[in-house]
């Protein structure tokens, strides 16, 4: 089994880090485990984000020689799926992105794989007050009840 982890100590020097880092490396081999420990890095790239600990800024983040593929519109998904599929990647590329010139950076890559895919959308930046506007209500049904 093999999983990612992040931790961010602050105000913590060299040797304090060195202490640490030992201190796990023991807690994960009492248990017969294994881990590795980046230290002192100002820049980290964790799963599909980018973060960057020096201006506090994120962006999304792929693996070199890695393309977006999307289902295509005309594939035998549901309806819904298919005709929501460019809005979840926008918010999802919005939401990893902590300005509108990052997002505007990398949303051509995914622009050019969901038209390959036959979607015609232009992905948009939105904050996350604006993406939950699209949220819906519970809804209240009647119950007939029959006795």
């Amino acid at each position: 089994y093999r999983d990612d982890g992040l931790i961010i100590i602050k105000n913590a020097n060299g040797p304090r880090m060195e202490r640490i880092r030992k201190s796990l490396h023991a807690c994960f081999k009492e248990e017969g485990l294994k881990i590795t420990v980046d230290i002192n890095m100002m820049q980290v790239n964790f799963p599909d984000v980018t973060l960057s600990l020096t201006d506090g800024s994120y962006r999304p983040y792929r693996k070199p020689n890695d393309t977006p593929l999307y289902i295509h519109k005309r594939s035998n998904h549901p309806p819904n799926i298919i005709k929501n599929l460019p809005q979840m990647i926008g918010n999802r590329l919005s939401s990893i992105s902590s300005s509108e010139s990052i997002f505007d950076q990398a949303k051509g890559e995914y622009e050019e794989a969901l038209k390959a895919s036959g979607h015609n959308a232009e992905l948009k930046f939105e904050t996350s007050d604006q993406q939950k506007t699209g949220v819906r209500r519970k809804r209240r049904r009647n119950r007939k009840i029959i006795w």
